[in-house]
């Protein structure tokens, strides 16, 4: 484990054939390289495990520093491989289950058994249960940084053979307008937002989509609120030296340009 301290697992690919078929291609290299950072996952995510495990549930950020490390495709894979080892612990919820499945993308058949179970997490199914949900968490929020704001119409992109884009940029604003509309009512306390209003979605989504639909049209950006009567709301961008904005819900439920002394 020592020889292997200072490697950096996310340069290294994840291999997903068979050592039969590693060998006839010469790519056994490759095979082992990969099997090596697939067992040091697997000790990465039974330590992140144990040292963040507090008695009734993992601390924030337990599978994020996994990912860190080994990068979200490894970290899927390893962490599907010993779900679906364990298909008969029904300690895995139905979601689990069903993402590890897709996780594994038919490597299950391709690669033995007998190679797989070297990399199976020595973690309680309970535990891993838990884990598995940050982690889907955790490469999802990544996986939606990652997917550029489509900036042009839907026509543009049907003309321009674009709408595979278009529509991972638009489920990604869909959640983004959702988030926010949660992001809202948490932080309302009756007369002002707290000013950490926007760091998770910030956080998830990025700057970019977050202040996409207001800068399309900042006057007519619905969310769901039912009011009866006027909440000063506000959005406050600071930690990313931005300009601070803050914004009023009229009865009609439309997000609008406040003055900033609505800020504390």
């Amino acid at each position: 484990m020592d020889e292997n301290k200072n490697t950096d697992w996310k340069t290294v690919p994840v291999y997903k054939d068979s050592p039969a078929a590693a060998r006839e291609k010469n790519e056994l290299d490759a095979y082992r390289a990969s099997s090596a950072a697939n067992t040091a996952c697997a000790k990465a995510i039974k330590e992140a495990i144990k040292e963040n495990w507090t008695g009734s549930s993992l601390k924030e950020g337990c599978a994020q520093q996994v990912m860190d490390a080994f990068g979200p495709e490894r970290l899927a894979f390893v962490l599907a491989n010993t779900v679906q080892l364990r298909a008969y612990d029904t300690r895995f919820s139905r979601d689990t289950r069903a993402w590890a499945q897709m996780a594994l993308a038919g490597a299950e058949g391709i690669i033995p058994e007998e190679k797989r179970i070297g990399w199976e997490i020595e973690s309680h199914s309970v535990l891993l249960n838990d884990f598995a949900g940050q982690a889907r968490e955790a490469i999802e929020a990544l996986t939606t940084l990652e997917t550029p704001v489509y900036h042009e119409s839907y026509q543009y992109a049907v003309d321009n053979q674009e709408t595979g884009p278009y529509w991972e940029s638009y489920a990604c604003n869909r959640d983004c307008r959702h988030a926010i509309e949660e992001a809202i009512a948490d932080h309302y306390d009756g007369y002002r937002m707290d000013a950490n209003v926007s760091d998770g979605v910030l956080k998830k989504y990025g700057e970019e989509r977050t202040m996409y639909g207001w800068k399309l049209n900042p006057n007519s950006f619905s969310i769901d609120l039912t009011a009866n009567h006027q909440y000063p709301l506000i959005h406050n961008l600071s930690n990313l030296a931005l300009c601070s904005t803050s914004y009023l819900v009229d009865n009609a439920s439309t997000l609008r340009y406040l003055d900033k002394s609505f800020f504390r």
